[in-house]
C-alpha cells in the first residue's frame, strides 16, 4: 500500500513499534523508532524513493534529525542550516553525524514535513495498529499542524477502501492549549473536523505531569505526545494514544558507543549465518535471551549501521532479515 519503489527499500529498523498498556489506555510507542519519533516512517519512504545524493535542510526538530540520520547512513551529503539561536546540543548531533553545517545558508530545503511521500510513511501507523490489535476502538493523536493525524486518518480510509476494516475507528486530535486558549485552526484541521474527527484541548500542566509520569515508566514522550495520553485516559477503555519521543533517546544511534555483550554475540551469530531472522538467531543462541530482547538488539544494531535490515513479503506475511553491513 506504499508507492512503488525502484531498487531496495532503505531501512534503519523503523516501524512495527510496540503497543503497551498503561491504565485503561494503550500506548503506541513511536519513540522506539531509530531517531526517537514517527518521522522515521516518512523518511524511510521518501529516501527509498528519492535516493538523494545531496540533502539540504534547515534545523527543525524531529524532522531534520530524522532526515539527517537516514541520509548520512545512506552516505548522502547532508548540509544543515543552523539558526543563530539554535541549541548547541542540537548542533553537536548534526556534527557527530558528519553533516556539513553553515549559518542560515539553506533557503529552500530538499524536502518538507508535509511531502506526500512522508505522509505515505506516516500512514503505516494505521496499518500497524490494525495488524496488532485487529479491533481498534479509537485513536488519540497529538496535533500541532495536523499532518500526522491526517496521515493516520488516510491510512484507515485506505484500509476501508480495500475491505480490510468495516469502519474507520473514532479519531481524536489532542492539542495543548496556549495561554488557556485553543490554537488557531488551519485548513488540515478544518478538513479533518469536516470528516467527523474530534479534537480535545489539554491543559499544559496536565501534559507536563503526564510527561513525568510516562518518563518514570520508561517512556520518553514530548509534552505534545503526553497530551494524547492525557486525552486517551479521559475517554473509554482501550483507546490507542500515539506517543512520539524525546530526541534524547536517539543519541544512542549517533557516533560510536560501546556494544553490550549480547550485541557483540549477535553480530558474530549473524555474520556466521550470512542472513537470518530474529527467530533464527534466537534458535541459534539456544534461547539464552528472550526473542523480544533479541529483536530489539538486532534493530538497535541496524539503527547504528552495523546490520542491514531487509524485508521480504511472502503472500500476506512480512519476514525481516538481518545481515552484517560490510560497507
Amino acid at each position: 500500500m506504499l508507492p512503488r519503489i525502484n531498487g531496495d527499500f532503505f531501512s534503519l529498523g523503523e516501524g512495527y513499534t510496540p503497543i503497551r498498556r498503561m491504565g485503561k489506555s494503550l500506548l503506541k510507542l513511536e519513540d522506539r523508532n531509530p531517531s526517537g519519533s514517527y518521522m522515521d516512517r516518512g523518511t524511510a519512504v521518501w529516501i527509498s524513493i528519492k535516493k538523494p545524493r545531496e540533502v539540504f535542510l534547515k534545523m527543525s526538530g524531529d524532522f531534520s534529525r530524522s532526515i539527517s540520520l537516514y541520509a548520512t547512513k545512506m552516505r548522502s551529503k547532508v548540509v544543515v542550516s543552523v539558526g543563530k539561536s539554535d541549541d548547541a546540543s542540537d548542533i553537536e548531533f548534526y556534527a557527530r553525524l558528519g553533516c556539513d553545517l553553515c549559518i542560515e545558508c539553506v533557503k529552500e530545503p530538499t524536502v518538507r514535513y508535509g511531502d506526500p511521500y512522508m505522509i505515505e510513511g506516516f500512514k503505516t501507523i494505521a496499518m500497524e495498529v490494525m495488524e496488532q490489535l485487529g479491533d481498534v476502538r479509537g485513536l488519540v493523536v497529538p496535533v500541532e499542524s495536523g499532518i500526522l493525524l491526517f496521515s493516520i486518518w488516510l491510512g484507515f480510509k485506505e484500509l476501508l477502501s480495500i475491505g480490510a476494516i468495516s469502519e474507520v475507528p473514532a479519531m481524536i486530535g489532542a492539542r495543548i492549549m496556549e495561554n488557556g486558549e485553543t490554537r488557531a485552526e488551519n485548513p488540515i484541521i478544518e478538513f479533518l473536523a469536516s470528516q467527523e474527527v474530534m479534537f480535545m484541548d489539554v491543559d499544559p500542566q496536565d501534559a507536563l505531569s503526564a510527561t513525568i509520569q510516562l518518563t518514570k515508566a520508561g517512556i520518553y514522550p514530548r509534552p505534545i505526545s503526553a497530551a494524547a495520553y492525557v486525552a486517551a485516559s479521559k475517554i473509554e477503555n482501550n483507546y490507542v494514544a500515539i506517543l512520539t519521543g524525546s530526541p534524547l533517546i536517539m543519541r544512542k544511534h549517533v557516533g560510536g558507543g560501546s556494544l553490550t555483550s549480547l550485541q557483540r554475540e549477535l553480530l558474530e551469530v549473524v555474520e556466521s549465518m550470512g542472513r537470518a531472522t530474529a527467530y533464527q538467531v534466537w534458535r541459534q543462541l539456544g534461547g539464552s535471551a528472550s526473542l523480544q530482547g533479541i529483536y530489539r538488539a538486532l534493530n538497535s544494531l541496524a539503527a547504528r549501521g552495523l546490520l542491514l535490515r531487509t524485508v521480504s513479503v511472502r503472500g500476506k506475511r512480512r519476514v525481516i532479515y538481518f545481515s552484517v553491513n560490510r560497507d
